[in-house]
């Protein structure tokens, strides 16, 4: 049987050393624990939630379309969220409600849907080179790279507050694991995915 392994990074990144060294498929999700630090003040830990949603939303889409006798339109579509104030005006009143709705939301995380999932020859150099990606695009904010490190810099999106599964296992899957993440990728549209 395969496992499936959660590596959190809250407040900091772990030991490389815990993600396996081995061949096998895995996804980026957002770390909810991330909102424990503002369940003091109703209203820091509001404008925290309503910033994950806005730091969560799809990218924006680029449209052309073309009608008959060649009339043609182009624009932008935009992911529009409606505002946490809108919908939960008397939510999370007090601390207890804001704890359990941490513990959900972090329970919940690894079935979310992820923000990238991709195939690793060996997970761990995955992880440092998506790692070191991100530190490069944070120094160079010229000229971005279209890659997943350079994805969360963009967004200001930490690796510190983002969880790492992964599913080890024997070389002799690849092609299936191709076709998984194919299908996965099809099915979930990671936000941050290829694009």
């Amino acid at each position: 049987m395969l496992d499936f392994k959660l590596i959190n990074h809250h407040k900091g990144f772990p030991n490389h050393t815990d993600v396996p060294n081995e061949y096998g498929i895995y996804a980026w999700f957002y770390d909810f624990a991330i909102l424990r630090d503002f369940v003091d003040s109703r209203e820091k830990f509001q404008l925290e939630v309503q910033k994950i949603i806005e730091l969560l939303k799809y990218p924006v889409l680029k449209s052309n379309i073309q009608g008959n006798l060649y009339i043609k339109f182009g624009g932008e579509l935009r992911h529009n969220v409606d505002k946490l104030s809108d919908k939960f005006e008397n939510q999370f009143e007090t601390e207890e409600s804001r704890h359990s709705f941490v513990k959900i939301t972090e329970a919940f995380a690894p079935l979310a849907n992820p923000l990238y999932i991709g195939i690793a020859t060996n997970l761990r150099k995955r992880y440092d080179d998506h790692l070191k990606d991100y530190n490069e695009a944070l120094k160079n904010d010229s000229g971005i790279v279209n890659k997943f490190g350079s994805r969360l810099a963009e967004r200001r999106i930490s690796p510190s507050n983002l969880v790492f599964g992964c599913i080890p296992m024997p070389k002799e899957m690849a092609s299936n694991v191709q076709q998984v993440e194919f299908f996965l990728n099809r099915i979930f549209h990671p936000i941050l995915g290829v694009r």
